[in-house]
């Protein structure tokens, strides 16, 4: 005897999140948080070209809102970070010199990124520690270590990092040769 689920064989199957979000999205195209949770499950699955393209929309549609800015900004630095352990897995198997040298300059290039973005938001928000340290960061990385102290010493506020910050510190005193405050910066780490 044929059930009640039988005898409605063209019910469509439920949509998927995905689907239902682009859907509001058209029925509503002036609304950026069904943008921002669409971008967000596509970031969950690493889609991140597509992420970037829909939260680029969305920050036309919002006029720069810095928010929906700082996100777009994160899924690229995401996208970028994928792109270079995935490279460095390659180089791994291969043990190449191209592969090697290929992983570097991808790593240089991902510094360079990401240092921008920290730049630009240290001018956006000067005093916030997790932005300088973050700074601090890339700065040693990119071997600018005058700069570098500057923002570490300007996250020293900060209370989850205050060791890391001290050690960072440190070791960019030694990198410079300054290597008494090097030694305070450990002690105090």
């Amino acid at each position: 005897e044929p059930s009640e689920e039988d005898e409605n064989p063209t019910e469509e199957p439920p949509k998927s999140p995905e689907q239902r979000l682009q859907e509001a999205i058209d029925a509503e195209p002036e609304d950026l948080g069904n943008y921002l949770e669409l971008a967000d499950l596509m970031t969950h699955s690493q889609r991140y070209q597509e992420a970037e393209a829909l939260l680029t929309k969305a920050l036309q549609i919002s006029d720069g809102d810095l928010h929906i800015q700082e996100r777009l900004e994160d899924t690229h630095l995401r996208r970028g970070r994928l792109e270079v352990e995935l490279a460095e897995r390659r180089a791994a198997k291969t043990q190449t010199p191209e592969e090697i040298e290929h992983v570097q300059t991808m790593r240089s290039k991902m510094n360079q990124r990401e240092l921008e973005v920290y730049r630009i938001r240290s001018q956006r928000n000067p005093g916030s520690t997790s932005i300088q340290y973050e700074l601090g960061i890339r700065l040693k990385r990119a071997g600018e270590f005058a700069q570098a102290i500057q923002s570490f010493q300007n996250a020293r506020d900060d209370a989850r990092r205050k060791a890391r910050v001290h050690l960072e510190l440190g070791e960019c005193f030694q990198k410079i040769g300054q290597h008494k405050l090097a030694m305070k910066e450990y002690e105090a780490a």
